[in-house]
């Protein structure tokens, strides 16, 4: 088999399967194959060739708004091998095809939904990560990881290191997030006395290159490592909500047991835009920050004056 991107003189046979295979009119099908045509938000059609005749499709989209798919991309869909060439393989190079377009783009996961088609996925390495049921069928929701590699958390003083993550991070966490890793490479000294049981800080890395950060600590005064709070915790911008936040803290719980710890503890915006996460993480809301500082004595969690007392103090026992 030849696989190639689908071009003009492809698109009727693709037509007739997005036509059968989605059930659409031919007019929706047409305009799903102007976007692949287009590459429309890098999105991708291949087609498969025996003889130089199409014999099968594979897409790569980027542009799942749908109840099933909303915000998963890439996306591995419309995987098709006629009937008389299955059982051959061809499937599963169509799909290897497409795996390495989305890599060369620096993607590490990739989804799918299947009705019927589970256990052919389940063979070749899919995840099952959701059932739904939609318009009376059963969907399941699969990812893969493209890459062998597992995340590699660093501890470093050399600020150079840093230098991929700061400005992306600092957009998010604000100035204060600078400050404390030039703390913590001694490039600034600290104006207080290091009377911290605990404070550590983790360069995470993915291929060898710097993509986060992620840290634990105690409270100023704190006498035991009983409680452990959440340190920066950040991921660069292109490679959040694929799937990488759970190794992280994978990471942290299994640090804090080696202390004793049981519980670990944290603060996130008011507004709760990070509680989605956390949640399934399986911490809870346990007041706000200004209600903790009061019922345990203190004036600031983290000993300066930048948390706001409406935020969420959550808390998971480990």
């Amino acid at each position: 088999m030849n696989i190639v991107i689908a071009t003009e003189k492809h698109r009727d046979y693709v037509i007739s399967i997005i036509k059968i295979r989605w059930e659409l009119s031919e007019d929706e099908a047409n305009f799903e194959f102007d976007r692949w045509m287009k590459n429309d938000k890098k999105s991708i059609c291949y087609v498969g060739l025996i003889d130089d005749s199409p014999m099968a499709t594979g897409v790569v989209d980027f542009d799942r708004n749908e109840i099933i798919a909303q915000d998963m991309v890439p996306y591995n869909t419309l995987l098709y091998v006629e009937p008389n060439f299955r059982g051959h393989g061809y499937g599963n190079e169509m799909t290897k095809c497409r795996f390495e377009y989305v890599k060369n783009l620096g993607y590490n996961i990739i989804y799918l939904d299947t009705k019927d088609a589970k256990n052919y996925h389940l063979k070749f390495g899919w995840k099952i990560i959701k059932e739904l049921e939609y318009d009376n069928d059963i969907y399941y929701i699969m990812n893969f990881f493209l890459y062998d590699n597992k995340l590699s958390f660093i501890q470093t003083k050399d600020i150079y290191q840093y230098g991929p993550i700061l400005k992306p991070l600092v957009n998010d966490f604000s100035f204060v997030f600078y400050q404390t890793i030039l703390l913590w490479c001694n490039v600034i000294p600290s104006i207080r006395p290091n009377n911290d049981l605990l404070w550590e800080i983790w360069l995470v890395k993915f291929d060898d290159k710097p993509i986060g950060i992620c840290g634990l600590y105690t409270l100023t005064d704190a006498i035991n490592t009983d409680e452990l709070w959440l340190g920066w915790l950040g991921l660069l911008p292109e490679l959040r909500n694929k799937n990488m936040g759970h190794q992280i803290m994978s990471h942290l719980y299994d640090y804090a047991k080696t202390f004793g710890c049981k519980k670990i503890l944290s603060y996130v915006d008011k507004e709760g835009k990070p509680l989605n996460f956390y949640k399934k993480e399986g911490f809870q809301i346990i007041g706000t920050v200004g209600e903790y500082c009061e019922k345990n004595g203190i004036k600031n969690i983290d000993g300066d004056d930048f948390e706001d007392k409406d935020d969420f103090v959550i808390m998971k026992e480990i």
